[in-house]
């Protein structure tokens, strides 16, 4: 009994957090690269899906790159500002230029966006939405049309 709870501790100890390290470095390369399993097939053309994947994919590399940032700064700020009167000024410093760098980040969907031409032949808004699903139901997420014509439906649907 002593001998499986000596094992249960080494485990816990020194196995759990070289385990939950590996695993969020293998879910982040997959957030990061779009390359994850269960990707269900598009039904965009080619041309509007390699839009939206390398608007994507610079979408999720300034997330993934702020985010380590954002990680680094706090343990940095909980370090050396822990005990300090300056601790809450420091957290709310971090909060405030958390909001500013994804309000910048949403700035450079929409200007690629523009960019590539990937904007609603309806509303003329960008199509780019982190969580949307254009891809699958081929409707603008903003005033819900399709951007699809009859043609590319059909194939789409075949």
């Amino acid at each position: 009994m002593m001998y499986c709870m000596g094992a249960i501790s080494i485990i816990s100890g020194k196995l759990l957090p070289a385990f939950c390290i590996l695993f969020f470095l293998f879910a982040f390369f997959q957030i990061l690269t779009g390359r994850y399993w269960g990707k269900a097939k598009s039904i965009l053309p080619n041309e509007l899906e390699s839009k939206r994947i390398a608007i994507g994919t610079r979408h999720n590399r300034l997330v993934g790159m702020m985010t380590l940032v954002a990680l680094a700064a706090l343990f940095l700020t909980i370090v050396y500002l822990a005990h300090t009167r300056e601790f809450w000024v420091g957290m709310v410093g971090l909060g405030t230029i958390g909001v500013f760098a994804l309000r910048r980040v949403f700035q450079s969907d929409d200007q690629m966006c523009k960019q590539l031409g990937f904007i609603c032949p309806h509303c003329q808004k960008p199509l780019y939405e982190p969580r949307s699903f254009i891809n699958l139901n081929g409707r603008c997420p903003k005033c819900h049309k399709s951007i699809l014509s009859d043609t590319q439906r059909s194939a789409a649907l075949s």
